[in-house]
């Protein structure tokens, strides 16, 4: 391995980070002082209750009552997909058992799966309510809803992107990409419970294809504020 990020293989078989990077990890948990766990959650659930209000706000505004949506899939889609975010926010904001993060392999496993997922489960509730698979959306509605996804996904992005700050010191892109997926899913949930089309092309170009863009937008910018050093070390 050529990386000089990494000495030789350890006994356990793993690579051994370099003195290097040990020494920016200890200086990042030198330079701040370790918070209690209610600190810690208090600040977590405050960030990510501002991270939402854009995503809310968005459902207040264009929110309205001629949605002849069937309720059950209105309900199967909200609920599938929310739990679906709140699994990739959750994962997205953990830094693991070790000091250097989540293993790259869960952390691009976890990327992918999102926006796969939501399709999945979309396609789900198509087949349980066949009335919903028909044309009701025209490539206008498909640029709005994919507009108004990724407005909704942004705040997420900023949120979560803070909370992890500084904090992966070896693959802080996939790290960005996960809290892109995973604020991608907050923003396709908020929008599909406001949006009165069922059609899969218009879910699929409407609300997933957002959480894909949004994805990218994470391993560009998220991972520059969650690598240690900041942008210096953005490349994982």
């Amino acid at each position: 391995m050529n990386d000089p990020r990494w000495t030789p293989m350890s006994t356990s078989g793993h690579p051994s980070p370099s003195p290097e990077l040990r020494r920016r990890v200890l200086e990042t948990v030198r330079r701040e002082p370790a918070p209690t766990h209610a600190q810690v959650a208090a600040r977590r659930l405050a960030i990510g209750v501002a991270g939402f209000l854009p995503a809310l706000a968005l459902v207040a505004t264009f929110a309205h009552q001629g949605d002849y949506r069937p309720v059950g899939y209105v309900v199967f889609v909200a609920c599938t997909w929310a739990s679906l975010a709140m699994v990739a926010t959750w994962l997205a904001l953990r830094t693991g058992r070790s000091m250097l993060g989540m293993s790259r392999r869960w952390l691009v496993a976890a990327s992918l799966t999102v926006p796969v997922a939501l399709a999945a489960l979309a396609g789900a509730a198509t087949a349980l309510w066949p009335q919903t698979n028909v044309v009701d959306s025209d490539a206008r509605a498909h640029a709005q809803c994919f507009v108004l996804t990724t407005l909704a996904a942004l705040g997420p992005v900023l949120a979560f992107a803070w909370l992890r700050r500084e904090s992966d010191p070896v693959h802080p892109r996939w790290t960005g990409a996960l809290i892109g997926a995973a604020s991608g899913a907050c923003g396709a949930t908020a929008v599909a419970l406001l949006c009165e089309h069922t059609y899969p092309v218009h879910i699929l170009i409407g609300h997933v294809l957002p959480v894909i863009l949004v994805t990218l937008v994470g391993a560009a910018f998220a991972a520059r504020v969650v690598a240690v050093g900041g942008g210096r070390r953005a490349a994982s």
